[in-house]
Parts: C-alpha cells; sequence; structure tokens
C-alpha cells in the first residue's frame, strides 16, 4: 500500500495534527472537525462522481489512513516541496482513491498559497492536470472541485489563478480560457499576471479570437489590465496576421493606457517601434522614438535597433549608419546587435570597407563582436566570392572568448561552395564534427550535392558515409544523389541495394529515387529491367508518374522497339496517366521513323488541341518523316511552323531538310539551308557534310564534293567511315 492513505474517521479525530501542527498551517486549526465534510459520496460501486465523470476510489484501511496523515502533516509543518515530489497524484489515487487525495493535495497547496511559494502550487497542478489528462477527465471539473470546495484559507483566487497558468503552458488552451472564464462567473477574481500569461499564450499560438474574448473580459469586467497586459496587446498587433489598421491600433491602445493613468516601459515603447517598422513605417517609428526623447521619456537601444533594421531591409544603410550617432547622443551606447545588424547591411550591398570601420568603431568603443557578427561578415564575404579572405584567419581565436557554432560553419561551407573550393568545404565539415558539433541534414547534403556537380563521385560517397557515422539520418534528397552515383558509376544492383537499405532505415523514397534508376537502365540498353522497376514501386505505395513512363518508352524505341513501346503506352493510359509532350513526342518519332506519317500527324493534331505546344523534338521527327517519305513539300510548311512557333532549327533538323532536298536532286536549296546553317551559327556535323557530298557526288558535281570535304578538315571535324566512304565511291 502506499503512504498517501487516509480515510474521514482518522480526520474527524480532534487531535489529528496537534503534533504536527506549526505557525504556517495554523490556519487549518479552525475547523479542523470539518476539512473533508465536502468530500464526494461514494455510491454502491465504489467510485465517486467528480464533475459527471467517474473515478475509481477503493476502500482505505486505518493503517494506510495514518500513513497520509503523517504525509499531509509533515507537508504542512515543513512547507517542504521533496517531500510531496514523493508521491504522485496518480499514485495517491490508487491507493487512496481519488476523493481523499485531492483534497489532501488541496490542503498542501492552500498552504503554499498562504505561504506565498506559487511555484510550488504549480507544481502539484501539473501533477493533477497530467493524470486528468490520463484518465480522459474534463479539467473544468478539477477547476469546479476547487470553487465547490470550503475557501477556509481564503486563497481560492491564487490556486485558479496558477490552474490557468498550469493549463496555458501546456497548451490546453480551450481550458485555461474555460477556468477564467469559470471563475469570473463564480466571482472569483483571478490574478492579473496569470491573465496576463494566458493573453501571452494566447497570442503565441495564434488563438486569435480567445485572446480577444480574453482581453475583452479584463476591460469590462477586470481584473483590471496592467501596463504588462497593454504590452502584450501591442505584441499582439505586431504578430497578428489581421487585417486591420496597425498603427491606427496602436495609438488607440497607447491611449487607453493614457487614459486609465498607466505608464509605459521601455518594453511597451520598444513593441510600439517594433510594430512600425514590421509594417514598413520605419520613418514614422523615428519619428515617435524621437518624441520620446523630448518629452523625456525612458526607452532603450531596442527602439534604435529595431529603427536600424528597418532602415538596413529598405537597402537604406547609410540612414541606419547615422542613428548611432544619435544614440550617443540620446545617452543610450550602440550595443553588439546594433553594430550586427549595420555589418549584416553593409555586406549585404558589398560595402566591406564600411564593415571593417565599424569593426574598428566597436573596438574603439569596447563592444565584443559575437558569432552573429562574425556571421554576417562571413555571410557578406562568401556571397560576393571573398571566403578566402575569411578562410585565412579562420583559427586565429585570440580576439574572442566563444567557439564557432553551426551557422557560422554552414555560412563557410556554402561559402566554399560558391567558390568552388570542395575542399575547404569538406574540412571544415571533419572540424566540425571533432569539435563535438554534429552538422545539420542540409549541410551534408549541400557537400553531397557539391561533389556530385564537379564529378567527384567518390568523395561524394565519403561525405555520405560521414553523415551515417555521425548518425545524421539521411533525407530523400541525399539518397537521389547516392543512387544517382552508383549508376554513372554503373554499379546498377548497388543502387537498388541502397535503395532497399534506405527504405528499411524507414527513409520515405520519392518517385525521383526510382526514375535515377530506370533513367540510367534505359541509357545502358536495358529497357525490359526499368520497366521492372514500376510494379516494385507499386508494391512500394510509390506512384509512378508520366515521367517514369517516357522515359522507359523512349528507351525502347532507341532499341527498335516500338511495339513495346505503344504497349507499355496503353498501359500508361490504363492507370489514368495522361500523355504529355514528351510522350506525343516519343510517338511522333516511332511512327515518323517507320514512315507511318499519317498516324504521326493524327498525334500532332492530337496534342495541338489538348492545348500542348511541340517542341524542337516533335517538329523534327515529323520533318524527318516527310523527308524520308520525300514529301518536302510538307516537310518545308513543318519547318516554317517551327519557325513562326519561336523553335530554332538544330543541325538535327537542318541535316533532315538537307538529306531529303538531296534526295529529289534539289542541291540548290540544299546549298541555301548549308548556308542558312553558319548564318544562324549552327554549325554542321560530319553528318551533315556527308549527305551533302553524297547529294553532289549523285549529280556528278565533283568539284563541290572536293571543296565540302576540303572545308571539314579546315572545320577541324575528323570524317568518320562513312563519310570517307562516300566521298571516295561517291552515293550508294
Amino acid at each position: 500500500m502506499g503512504v498517501l492513505s487516509l480515510s474521514r474517521t482518522c480526520l474527524r479525530r480532534p487531535c489529528w495534527l496537534e503534533s504536527a501542527y506549526s505557525v504556517s498551517s495554523a490556519l487549518l486549526a479552525s475547523d479542523e472537525h470539518q476539512v473533508f465534510d465536502v468530500l464526494p459520496v461514494l455510491n454502491n460501486n465504489n467510485t465517486a462522481v467528480v464533475e459527471k465523470s467517474v473515478v475509481p476510489c477503493q476502500e482505505v484501511s486505518d493503517q494506510e489512513t495514518c500513513k497520509l496523515f503523517a504525509f499531509v502533516a509533515t507537508v504542512v509543518k515543513t512547507l517542504n516541496l521533496g517531500e510531496v515530489k514523493k508521491v504522485k497524484f496518480v499514485q495517491a489515487v490508487r491507493y487512496n482513491g481519488y476523493a481523499h487525495s485531492f483534497h489532501a493535495f488541496k490542503m498542501i497547496m492552500e498552504v503554499f498559497a498562504v505561504a506565498g511559494i506559487e511555484n510550488n502550487v504549480q507544481i502539484l497542478l501539473r501533477d493533477i492536470v497530467s493524470y486528468y489528462g490520463e484518465v480522459d477527465l474534463d479539467v473544468l471539473g478539477l477547476s469546479q472541485s476547487l470553487i465547490d470546495s470550503p475557501d477556509t484559507a481564503g486563497v481560492l483566487s491564487s490556486l485558479l489563478s496558477v490552474l490557468i497558468k498550469v493549463l496555458a503552458e501546456k497548451q490546453l488552451m480551450e481550458n485555461a480560457v474555460g477556468v477564467f472564464l469559470q471563475a469570473k462567473e463564480n466571482k472569483v477574481e483571478p490574478h492579473i499576471f496569470s491573465c496576463n500569461f494566458l493573453l501571452k499564450c494566447l497570442m503565441e499560438s495564434k488563438r486569435y479570437e480567445l485572446f480577444v474574448d480574453v482581453f475583452d473580459q479584463l476591460r469590462n469586467s477586470g481584473p483590471c489590465p496592467n501596463v504588462h497586459t497593454y504590452t502584450i496587446l501591442l505584441n499582439f498587433y505586431r504578430n497578428s496576421d489581421l487585417e486591420v489598421d496597425i498603427v491606427r491600433a496602436l495609438m488607440e491602445v497607447l491611449d487607453e493606457m493614457q487614459k486609465f493613468g498607466l505608464t509605459p516601459t521601455a518594453v511597451t515603447y520598444s513593441t510600439v517601434v517594433h510594430a512600425l517598422c514590421k509594417v514598413g513605417f520605419v520613418e514614422s517609428a523615428l519619428e515617435y522614438v524621437r518624441d520620446l526623447r523630448n518629452n523625456n521619456c525612458f526607452f532603450n537601444s531596442y527602439c534604435y535597433n529595431a529603427i536600424i533594421r528597418g532602415f538596413c531591409q529598405q537597402g537604406e544603410v547609410d540612414e541606419a549608419l547615422k542613428l548611432l550617432e544619435e544614440m550617443r547622443s540620446a545617452g543610450i551606447s550602440p550595443d553588439i546587435y546594433s553594430y550586427s545588424i549595420l555589418i549584416h547591411g553593409f555586406c549585404q550591398k558589398g560595402e566591406f570597407e564600411k564593415c571593417d570601420d565599424l569593426w574598428k568603431e566597436m573596438a574603439h568603443w569596447n563592444v565584443q563582436p559575437n558569432i552573429v557578427t562574425y556571421s554576417s561578415r562571413v555571410s557578406g564575404l562568401c556571397k560576393v566570392g571573398l571566403v578566402d579572405l575569411y578562410l585565412e584567419n579562420f583559427h586565429d581565436k585570440g580576439d574572442h572568448d566563444f567557439e564557432y557554432d553551426l551557422t557560422y560553419y554552414n555560412i563557410l561551407i556554402d561559402g566554399c561552395l560558391m567558390t568552388g573550393k570542395l575542399d575547404n568545404a569538406n574540412d571544415l565539415l571533419e572540424e566540425m564534427t571533432m569539435n563535438g558539433l554534429t552538422p545539420k541534414p542540409f549541410t551534408f547534403n549541400r557537400l553531397i550535392h557539391g561533389f556530385y556537380k564537379e564529378g567527384h563521385l567518390k568523395e561524394a560517397l565519403k561525405v555520405f558515409e560521414m553523415m551515417r557515422e555521425s548518425l545524421v539520418a539521411p533525407n530523400v534528397f541525399s539518397c537521389n544523389v547516392i543512387a544517382d552515383i552508383y549508376c554513372r558509376e554503373g554499379h546498377l544492383v548497388e543502387a537498388l541495394k541502397f535503395i532497399d537499405e534506405m527504405q528499411n532505415l524507414g527513409i520515405v523514397l520519392d518517385s525521383h529515387t526510382y526514375y535515377v534508376i530506370i533513367k540510367w537502365l534505359c541509357h545502358n540498353g536495358m529497357s525490359e529491367k526499368a520497366w521492372e522497376v514500376l510494379p516494385v514501386m507499386f508494391k512500394k505505395n510509390v506512384f509512378p508518374d508520366v515521367a517514369h513512363y517516357n522515359i522507359i518508352m523512349d528507351g525502347f524505341a532507341k532499341q527498335s522497339k516500338a511495339m513495346v513501346a505503344l504497349k507499355l503506352y496503353r498501359r500508361m493510359l490504363e492507370v489514368g496517366l495522361a500523355p504529355d509532350m514528351f510522350t506525343y513526342t516519343v510517338l511522333i518519332n516511332i511512327f515518323a521513323s517507320k514512315g507511318k506519317m499519317d498516324k504521326a500527324c493524327s498525334l500532332l493534331k492530337e496534342m495541338i488541341g489538348k492545348g500542348i505546344s511541340p517542341d524542337k523534338i516533335a517538329y523534327t521527327s515529323m520533318i524527318a518523316g516527310f523527308c524520308k517519305i520525300g514529301d518536302m513539300g510538307a516537310a518545308d510548311v513543318l519547318y516554317q511552323e517551327m519557325l513562326r512557333n519561336g523553335h530554332i532549327p538544330d543541325v538535327v533538323t537542318y541535316t533532315c531538310l538537307i538529306e531529303g532536298l538531296c534526295k529529289m536532286n534539289r542541291l540548290d536549296m540544299a546549298d541555301r539551308l548549308f548556308e542558312e546553317m553558319e548564318q544562324h551559327e549552327c554549325l554542321p556535323n560530319v553528318v551533315t557534310y556527308t549527305v551533302l557530298i553524297a547529294g553532289h557526288k549523285k549529280v556528278g558535281h565533283n568539284g563541290v564534293a572536293d571543296k565540302l570535304y576540303a572545308q571539314m578538315a579546315q572545320k577541324c571535324i575528323s570524317p568518320d567511315y562513312i563519310a570517307y566512304n562516300t566521298y571516295k565511291k561517291g552515293y550508294s
């Protein structure tokens, strides 16, 4: 049995606390016979009804009763919270029932409240509220029990006030407001300090309607708002996203404070200034501060710092700089935040000479830079590619007494990555881990991606291993990069094993992860294997999109497996995916390459009808198809349409047209297109020269063919076997 056993029989003995009472507990003596007269009546099932919630109770022996007597007496006598902490409320209920436990704890809370030790009351109420949460009881039943119990010590207001704070800090906002309203309905006025705390929590949790309701209650029926209450209201207008005239609202609050004779504090003034700057009224904020100064109102550096930040955010760093002297003339010394904001502002604009001047000025006024100041300076240098200037002195820590933090290292690493100094970035990452700092996943990912972009795949893998050794969980971004690295290295099996391993670690991979695998399988001529990945995705609840089908269809098309590609296309439609531009381009190319231009044209019309504009590749495929069947008129129509739609032909487009014209013996037009290529700075390749040489050879223009062949050498285009054979043997 527990130490909190208690019965009414024991507590009704007149001498029950005579040996334990001290001065601090004398308030209990006047009504010692009625301490538990308000206990809930047990029903036949040995349960107590508490605000319509049924709480299990238990028969309690006289022996257990005496243990609870000793416990309560000890706490009341010594006011020792340590004794209370030995037993949780849930334990007390388990051994003594809810009713006895509640009244024992209430008695102890009353004693602490009379003694002015509200922190101890708060600890006890937290425990009771936690119990209510565990057994799913309505917390308003707890407050009603406090209200219904005799207020022998006159501390009910204190108990309810602390309960409001406990509920607010636990983010039980509706319950906290409910207790507040319950207290007022029973003519119990909570302390304004608890009301202020409730308002603050409501504001921070964005419960704006409840905030307004509570403040209106305070304004209309008390407790009377104090300076802190109005300061919270000002913060509410500053931080909320309500569509109100903030400037007007701020002034109305200040007028109301003046009406009730409340003198704003420095915090109140700084809140107003911050709010004005937040909505862009920086000049108005400065005028307000100057009015405060002229009226001898007390304010501090926070006001000026907010204005300095406001000017810097608007790009007016020179105006912000002028405020340092104004601060000194007002008897306010610029602090580290004043300088940090300015240094950051000038760094953002690339004015590093002024940053250096401010750095020297800080030293002159004995203002020690902090990590934020250093970070601002380094960030500016990194953004303009001058990270070298700081890396040289990075390890010179003689002028400050703090350690570099994660933010500082991240800025330096970003600077190294921006300037391509991957080795420096890697060294910094290793130094972070040696100094006991655990880099964020973002830092690892940036470095992995940096090595990946530069083609340093082994280094990227090393960083990934360092990430895992640091017990930093990889995310889907880093997994996608590593999977792609394995594929680039030709290790497709390892890539698939890696994906399974990451999923076993609980990392939810996305469709792009599988797209990487599919892409490289198709790239290596294994489109069948790529198709097998799709059902694997479905089993993993990762659904392929049109891009996955497109790349596999394209792979089959390049392997001359048009029928398989079309089968996959039908499968894609069956799963409800709509074709996109790439899909239509692949299909058009399949039919055009086989000379089935009627189907290719039908697809082109369908594509345009769905509002999908053909791209350069689609037009080129159509042009190549018409050239192949000798319909140069249709090819030219598409070529002109391609130009009108803003698509610039590439070497493939020109080569297709030139080959088609050569087959039709229209060498004059082929030569004009060849010249047009060079005018549009589209350089012909070995295939272009080969088809044009073949065309001229075919009609006996051997001299022109000789010039073209010589021109290839002049332009450093090496003829391949086909070009050489065509030149030597003529058109075949």
